[in-house]
Parts: structure tokens; C-alpha cells; sequence
């Protein structure tokens, strides 16, 4: 998203007169700038999404020829990442239905685009509680009944480094997203709170 067209687009609304073309014009060139913003979380979604479904499937599919114990650590796992798609996409849904209740004005394009930052914002700062805390879960349980159900020592063994591994690249995943936040969304969030503050003067 490249704020420093915004900017221009500010700066000649100034020196235009407000009427209804005039407006429109402006409003396509702010939506033409914010395109490759949303396509990049459509994808980012898409991914998401079809990554969760595809391991519903895996893990039904491992889950089908184990034993009883195995099978219930595995679809458990299974419904943890069912959840997490689902989540995925009611938050895509939800953040496509909003912005259309803003007026078609330049003004309303842009809080548009300020709530759908502060929606990805929220997202990705509680990333621990709706993402990494039931994946980790389901891994956890799959992990413990597939050793608990195994023979041998060498499944325990394998056991708590697999768990120390998985914490370890879990809060990789979660300091990733909050600097995501503060280099990228935060610049961005500030960039149209000024620009609207200026609109208001």
C-alpha cells in the first residue's frame, strides 16, 4: 500500500472543487492504490484457509486406520484445525462486510481502509489465542496419544524435543506477527489518521 500516493491525492484534493466527480475520481485512485494491500490479505487467507482444510484431511486420513487412542488424538487435531479455518474465514467475511457501510467518498474510503488495518491489527495481536493456542493443542494431544499408544521408548524420547521444537517456532510465529504489526500496520494506521485529521481542520 503506498501511503505517499494517498498523500498526493490529499494534497490535490485541496485544490479541486468537491463535486460528485471530482470525488468519485479521487475514490477509484485511493481504491486503485489499496488493491495490491487487499489481494496480498486475500492470499494470505486463501493460504490459510486451504492449509487448514488440507490437514483436516490428513489428519482424518491418519486418524481412520489407528487405534482408538491414536484415532482420538488425531481427529482432535483435526477438529482444532477445522476451527481455525473456520475462523479464518468468518474473519474474511466479516472484514469485507464492513467497509461497504462507509460512505463512497474520499473521506469514507479511507476510514475504510483505517478499520480494516485495525482489524488485521487485532488479528495478528491476538494470533497466540485464535491461531497458534488450538493448533498447538491439537499438535500437543496428537503427539502425546500417538506416544502413549506406540510401543517402545524411543516415542518418548522423541516426545519433548518435538514439544520444545513446536514452542520454539510457535513464538517465532507470534514475534513475527507483532513486528508485522508495528513495522507495517501501525505506519500505515498512522499515515490515514493523519491524513483524516487534516481533513477535519
Amino acid at each position: 500500500m503506498n501511503w505517499d500516493s494517498i498523500k498526493t491525492i490529499w494534497n490535490e484534493q485541496k485544490e479541486i472543487n468537491k463535486d460528485r466527480e471530482d470525488i468519485e475520481v479521487l475514490v477509484n485512485n485511493i481504491k486503485s492504490v489499496n488493491d495490491g494491500f487487499r489481494r496480498s490479505l486475500f492470499w494470505r487467507d486463501v493460504r490459510e484457509v486451504g492449509t487448514a482444510f488440507l490437514l483436516v484431511a490428513i489428519f482424518v486420513y491418519l486418524g481412520s486406520s489407528e487405534p482408538f487412542l491414536q484415532k482420538i488424538g488425531a481427529w482432535f487435531n483435526a477438529a482444532c484445525c477445522f476451527g481455525v479455518g473456520l475462523f479464518f474465514l468468518w474473519s474474511r467475511i466479516h472484514a469485507r462486510r464492513k467497509p461497504r457501510q462507509f460512505p463512497s467518498t474520499v473521506k469514507g474510503a479511507l476510514e475504510a481502509d483505517l478499520w480494516d488495518l485495525r482489524f488485521q491489527e487485532r488479528l495478528l495481536r491476538t494470533v497466540n489465542w485464535w491461531y497458534l493456542l488450538p493448533l498447538g493443542i491439537g499438535l500437543t494431544v496428537w503427539l502425546v496419544t500417538s506416544t502413549v499408544g506406540s510401543s517402545g521408548r524411543f516415542g518418548w524420547l522423541f516426545l519433548i524435543p518435538a514439544l520444545l521444537g513446536i514452542a520454539a517456532l510457535y513464538y517465532w510465529i507470534y514475534r513475527l506477527n507483532q513486528k508485522a504489526v508495528e513495522t507495517d500496520i501501525q505506519p500505515k494506521q498512522n499515515s490515514i489518521i493523519s491524513i483524516l485529521h487534516q481533513w477535519d481542520e
